[in-house]
């Protein structure tokens, strides 16, 4: 078996970034947070939002061929969904930068968590020795909810096991 189960690594990486919230003010913390998905148009905003839910995607094997015998490098892909209630936020007077910058911040603490560490590893974000590397990969959707108050984002995650 290579490495760690990808329980131990989805694990890891949903609590470093559901966690991400406490770097939000108090107001902005997450209500929900679930490894799986439900759609916008499910439950009730007012009490759910903001939410997160970290979506599993795909999986490849990588055959490792500078070392002959050793297992495939698995690297698998994961979309964090964020739906954010900025209904309130398009009143320029109470809320300057509108409903883009009532998402911003989720994606400030995101970036933070998932920035490369010091030290051994440098320049990478192994999640506390599981896995080579984790980040942000690819286009991040962000759709602030200007004429509805539904803010959605979704941040693409790669991770390069062992």
């Amino acid at each position: 078996m290579p490495g760690y189960t990808r329980n131990e690594i989805m694990t890891a990486l949903f609590n470093k970034v559901a966690n991400s919230d406490s770097l939000l003010d108090p107001t902005q913390r997450f209500k929900t947070k679930v490894r799986g998905w439900k759609s916008w148009t499910q439950g009730n905003r007012d009490v759910e939002w903001p939410a997160i839910y970290m979506v599993e995607g795909k999986q490849e094997y990588t055959p490792d061929s500078g070392r002959l015998g050793h297992p495939p490098i698995r690297t698998f892909f994961v979309d964090f969904w964020i739906y954010v209630d900025t209904k309130n936020q398009n009143n320029p007077a109470s809320f300057p930068g509108g409903p883009a910058a009532a998402t911003a911040p989720y994606l400030d603490a995101i970036d933070t968590v998932l920035a490369p560490t010091l030290g051994l590893g440098l320049g990478v974000n192994n999640l506390g020795g599981l896995v080579s590397s984790c980040w942000i990969d690819g286009e991040v959707i962000n759709i602030p909810g200007y004429n509805d108050g539904l803010g959605l984002l979704v941040v693409p995650v790669k991770i390069v096991g062992p």
